[in-house]
């Protein structure tokens, strides 16, 4: 067979994935922060009880990202859309919804989206180094391959290595 007759692959592209994700309604009660999240042990800031009301009153404009859960973790885990969550909880506290609100929200399933989904936390409010560096270690602990969590997140793979390296350090020491 020539090459002009060969039959060309076809490669899904970046764009072309992002068409085809899935887009699902999640009960809140279902939901959880991803430990890879780059902000998932901070506390809420003081914008929360603000966001709430506006997702009272205007609804959720933006889905959350989120990938399924593993062994003990809740079904599924925000990898973007902490802060809207946190907003969400509130207002259950609040009484003003319950845990069965339904939120709208895109899965990933594919490890290299998933590890650019928490990246998409950094465009909004900056992030500490020790931030970056203890969630590259939550990645490398949920099997993300420093290769992939490299393209993700736009650096070297020596880069991710060495700061792979520095995760293992005590929390104390990021935090110094």
């Amino acid at each position: 067979m020539s090459r002009s007759t060969a039959v060309r692959a076809v490669v899904q592209t970046p764009f072309e994935a992002t068409a085809a994700r899935v887009r699902r309604s999640l009960p809140l009660g279902d939901l959880d922060i991803a430990p890879e999240n780059l902000r998932a042990g901070e506390p809420p800031d003081d914008d929360i009880p603000q966001l709430a009301d506006t997702l009272f009153a205007a609804g959720q404009l933006q889905p959350i990202t989120v990938r399924p859960g593993r062994r003990k973790e809740r079904a599924w885990l925000a990898l973007d859309g902490r802060r809207r969550l946190m907003a969400l909880r509130l207002l259950v506290e609040q009484g003003r919804i319950d845990d069965g609100f339904e939120v709208d929200a895109f899965v990933e399933t594919d490890p290299a989206r998933q590890a650019a989904a928490v990246v998409l936390t950094n465009t909004a409010t900056p992030v500490h180094i020790a931030d970056v560096i203890a969630a590259i270690g939550r990645m490398l602990k949920c099997r993300l391959a420093v290769p992939v969590i490299a393209r993700a997140l736009g650096h070297a793979e020596l880069d991710i290595k060495r700061l792979a390296a520095l995760s293992a350090l005590p929390e104390a020491a990021l935090d110094a």
